[in-house]
């Protein structure tokens, strides 16, 4: 992980996990049906008496083959509720990006607004054009759970620009092929993060430079987690809870900061999300995982689990950390909700 990893992931954390805090990958363990009793501790294909799962490096470079969920086709949430299942292990916009594949919103949907956001004809935008980097979703194992994640790689050694608010601005106002949706949502979420910025730092929100945020990672996440949403149009989305680790969070530009960091505490603020405490070190909510439900709830409260919700789809999105108490996974659960429409055949339901 780069230098920005602070804004868009959980790789940094609870930095004195040791090796045991991992998972472990299917490949660890051939056959989960051995019963504990039977198992010789010097047999690695099942759990010796008391131990841990053995840790497990995850292949990085291994694709996301697992199909959880049928495609989705455009619009397909309209009249259904799309529950953001925070409450376990935060939000960060990678997984967010993650979860939104593994419900059905195809890739390639995601990727042609990505796409837009670098194609702007004869543009005299004051933005350096929006390219060099790559993505991939890749294969992931949390506590058992097969789960995407979402990897946003700079390409080459040329450093990409810090990004200000106005030319984060300017790049989505200069994209014609950026659908008005994605255009909208996105901007929402880049002025939570601004203002955030701006209220932390103390200066004008126009020329916050985004240091962790404006670095192209952030912006990727943010615009294809717009994306996604766009794609889906759920008519209500509703955020859980969202867990907030305390401590120091390091590798930040800024410097060590505390957590929650303050930019993520900013974004939240108004936005009527409620939080608690993690009961852990380290950062749950990031600052791109905090101005994407701050944005895009449709409601100025949390949802501990949506009332009368009858789920129709699950997904997860991983995180790149390891946390040693709970996995590090972000659930979508698509569903009927009372509250979201008038579902025709309640009596039937």
């Amino acid at each position: 992980s780069h230098s920005h990893s602070h804004s868009h992931s959980h790789s940094l954390g609870d930095e004195s996990d040791d090796s045991d805090s991992t998972d472990f990958s299917s490949e660890d363990v051939s056959d989960l049906s051995v019963s504990v009793s039977e198992t010789d501790p010097s047999d690695q294909t099942g759990w010796p008496r008391g131990s841990r799962p053995r840790p497990h490096v995850v292949d990085s470079t291994r694709k996301y083959a697992f199909k959880r969920n049928p495609p989705l086709k455009r619009g397909a949430g309209k009249g259904l509720c799309l529950f953001v299942d925070a409450f376990t292990a935060g939000v960060a916009g990678d997984m967010f990006v993650a979860a939104a594949l593994d419900l059905g919103v195809p890739l390639d949907a995601v990727r042609e607004q990505l796409a837009a956001l670098s194609y702007s004809p004869g543009s005299p935008s004051p933005s350096p054009s929006f390219g060099g980097y790559s993505i991939d979703v890749v294969h992931d194992e949390k506590s058992c759970i097969v789960a995407p994640r979402f990897v946003v790689a700079e390409d080459g050694d040329v450093p990409q620009p810090m990004r200000d608010y106005k030319q984060i601005k300017s790049m989505l106002a200069d994209a014609p092929l950026l659908r008005s949706g994605v255009r909208a949502r996105a901007l929402r979420c880049f002025a939570v993060l601004a203002e955030g910025e701006a209220e932390v730092h103390g200066m004008d929100v126009e020329d916050v430079h985004f240091h962790e945020v404006g670095a192209v990672d952030s912006v990727v996440d943010i615009v294809a987690a717009c994306a996604a949403m766009e794609y889906l149009e759920c008519s209500s989305v509703l955020i859980s809870p969202l867990p907030m680790g305390r401590g120091v969070v390091r590798g930040a530009a800024h410097g060590p900061l505390p957590s929650p960091p303050p930019a993520v505490l900013s974004c939240l603020c108004g936005s009527g999300l409620e939080t608690f405490d993690a009961g852990a070190d380290g950062e749950f909510v990031t600052p791109t995982g905090a101005c994407i439900v701050a944005a895009l709830g449709t409601e100025k409260k949390s949802t501990r689990w949506p009332a009368s919700f009858a789920p129709l789809r699950t997904a997860y999105g991983a995180g790149t950390k390891s946390w040693r108490d709970r996995p590090n996974l972000l659930r979508l659960v698509l569903g009927a909700s009372r509250s979201a429409s008038s579902i025709s055949g309640d009596a039937n339901a």
